[in-house]
């Protein structure tokens, strides 16, 4: 009888908040085409020369990732300049978890393959190398809860250098944490038939007593 009320008890309430995943990157996906918002040390003209990038929405046989843009770059050929390639500026707050995400690829199938720094606040969080693989899209994510708050710059550094290689392509970056709100259980409806169900039970347990 006890086992049944307790069980009875636990359907009335159950946790019912739901998760609120925030991304703090603007259009990360490039899908405002080449009015994408973000800084960069590149210049506009990727089949130009070294160190040029363009908004696509194909280049060489590359397709997006997702979407119908994605960010195209020949990467420099010039050592210890560290350019960064893509940048824009994110609010954080100490003491939070964020999830940094984003897809890459070779473009050009020669070496070298192009390694990026990805740093927020000038502090690194991930380093990528695109695959030798052509063409061929590839997921980057890393986890870690923040030190730093307010206004920080999330930045991409090209590493690697290299005139016929070190070309790649980037989309859907993102940066995001969970601003779930913490909430008291929310009740559930009780079934318009337990309680005459739950009342017959006890009358049943309290003739079992006078027996």
């Amino acid at each position: 009888m006890n086992k049944f009320l307790a069980a009875a008890a636990l359907m009335l309430a159950a946790s019912g908040a739901s998760a609120a995943t925030v991304d703090l990157v603007t259009d990360g996906g490039f899908e405002s085409g080449t009015s994408a918002n973000f800084s960069t040390d590149f210049v506009p003209g990727v089949g130009v020369g070294a160190g040029r990038f363009d908004v696509v929405m194909t280049s060489f046989g590359v397709v997006p990732n997702s979407g119908n843009w994605f960010m195209a770059v020949n990467g420099g050929d010039a050592s210890n300049l560290d350019p960064t390639v893509w940048s824009q500026s994110v609010n954080v707050t100490s003491g939070t978890e964020y999830t940094l995400s984003f897809s890459m690829a070779d473009w050009s199938g020669f070496p070298p393959d192009a390694n990026l720094s990805v740093r927020l606040g000038g502090i690194e969080i991930l380093n990528a190398t695109s695959s030798a693989a052509q063409d061929v899209w590839e997921s980057f994510s890393a986890s870690w809860t923040s030190t730093l708050s307010g206004a920080q710059d999330l930045s991409f550094v090209e590493l690697s250098t290299g005139f016929l290689g070190n070309d790649y392509t980037l989309d859907d970056i993102a940066l995001t944490f969970d601003d779930s709100p913490i909430t008291a259980p929310n009740p559930i409806p009780l079934p318009a038939a337990l309680p005459l169900l739950l009342a017959g039970l006890g009358a049943l347990g309290v003739l079992r007593r006078r027996v």
